[in-house]
């Protein structure tokens, strides 16, 4: 409920309340004419997990399933009636012969998808390092020296040429 998701493309602000462009207008969808909403962010976490994320390398976990067997799924996914076990432990072969098992797949893209789905040390040591993170301090002085070696270590060029204007974000 906390958080809000910049669409750097769309220039939209989503949140669970509403759609919002970066003037604070309500999006409007074209189709319906109405508001644009979220969705139930339950279901579209279970979409995600079982479509993959190309983008990121995360692999389908049943390619080309149907929309209307995926809602069936997700509606019977407390009781895990005949619905999900009929999705979920179904098998297919990938393009190399290997035999996939839907649901070992989607429970692999969900350790990498649902940030809640993360193995305890992995959280244990995010908060870790970002405690240790915390009490780093750098005097200002210091700060344009130590971005600049960064820039230097991770090649980014362009970033360096006009570090001057990237600074300002963590003055």
């Amino acid at each position: 409920p906390n958080v809000r998701i910049f669409n750097g493309i769309t220039k939209e602000i989503i949140s669970l309340e509403s759609i919002v462009d970066d003037n604070k207008k309500t999006v409007i969808d074209k189709k319906t004419k109405q508001p644009k909403q979220l969705g139930d962010p339950e279901w579209l976490l279970f979409e995600k997990c079982m479509r993959g994320d190309p983008g990121d390398n995360v692999f389908s976990a049943f390619p080309r399933v149907r929309k209307t067997q995926l809602l069936e799924a997700f509606n019977d996914r407390k009781e895990r009636g005949f619905k999900w076990n009929n999705l979920m432990l179904q098998k297919w072969l990938d393009h190399e012969g290997a035999e996939h098992r839907v649901l070992e797949d989607y429970e692999r893209n969900r350790q990498l998808i649902d940030l809640a789905a993360q193995p305890e040390w992995v959280k244990s040591s995010l908060d870790e390092t970002i405690d240790k993170a915390k009490q780093v301090t750098l005097s200002k002085s210091q700060s344009g020296l130590y971005f600049m070696k960064f820039c230097g270590v991770h090649g980014l060029e362009t970033i360096s040429k006009d570090a001057v204007a990237y600074m300002e974000i963590f003055r």
